[in-house]
């Protein structure tokens, strides 16, 4: 079977799973992007949307625009009830809106999907779209430490082959998104971490894999002490660190 990159074979059932619907991550998004004042109607950019679960969420909760884009033609096509002209599939790192649109963007679970030489040219063009004063957040696994920064590149390998995918997703720490950021222009105001229980078995299953052979990601864990793991009826759970990240253009 021919291998194919992640936003090919991800099903949209993928961002159904209950991690992606956490009540208080979510509430973190909205919270930010309430904060943002316009004298203009706001207009908000969900990137690398998926099925729009952010965008819903603020749509339902704020007077403001919401706008979706993703990469992914599976995760575009399930939203096909919204205004076409609100709807774009488009790649992060080439994003077909003009310079200074959005009065906030946000980006949740997205930029992990991404190569190392691709998150400079995606923060860039983020940065780009976004207002003068508007923020963007960011919101996704962030590791904080080296040992855990290693870890987590690691399971990323190991899924990647499990899945039989032909990319090579790298997982940034905050210090390496602070660089990228200010290279672009703009500067991390605040950060903050909650933590998430993931279950592995549900994240393939929802891939349309049954049964993943977890022998060398099991291994992987057994043998490091930075990331916490149980594995309880035959099901291996993660205990994953999510960084919420509020970030200002400068300029």
């Amino acid at each position: 079977m021919e291998k194919q990159s992640q936003f090919e074979i991800r099903d949209p059932q993928y961002s159904e799973l209950e991690t992606f619907k956490n009540k208080s991550l979510l509430a973190e998004i909205v919270k930010h992007i309430s904060s943002i004042q316009s004298e203009q109607r706001r207009q908000i950019l969900d990137a690398m949307c998926g099925t729009g679960i952010v965008g819903d969420d603020i749509l339902n909760k704020l007077d403001c625009d919401v706008y979706y884009s993703d990469a992914s033609p599976k995760m575009i096509a399930t939203l096909d009830e919204k205004a076409a002209e609100k709807v774009i599939q488009a790649d992060v790192t080439n994003m077909p809106f003009e310079a200074n649109t959005f009065h906030g963007i946000t980006c949740r679970a997205g930029l992990n999907n991404l190569k190392q030489e691709q998150y400079l040219r995606a923060i860039s063009e983020l940065i780009r779209v976004l207002k003068k004063d508007g923020i963007l957040v960011i919101q996704d696994a962030i590791p904080d430490e080296e040992n855990l920064h290693e870890i987590f590149n690691k399971i990323e390998l190991i899924v990647a082959k499990l899945d039989g995918r032909n990319d090579d997703p790298y997982i940034a720490t905050i210090d390496e998104l602070r660089d990228y950021i200010n290279q672009s222009g703009a500067k991390i105001e605040t950060h903050s971490t909650q933590y998430i229980l993931a279950n592995f078995h549900e994240r393939f299953k929802a891939k349309g894999i049954e049964n993943p052979d977890f022998t060398e990601l099991i291994e992987l864990l057994r043998n490091q002490n930075a990331l916490k793991f149980i594995i309880k009826n035959d099901e291996l759970v993660l205990l994953i660190p999510v960084v919420t990240m509020v970030v200002r253009k400068s300029r």
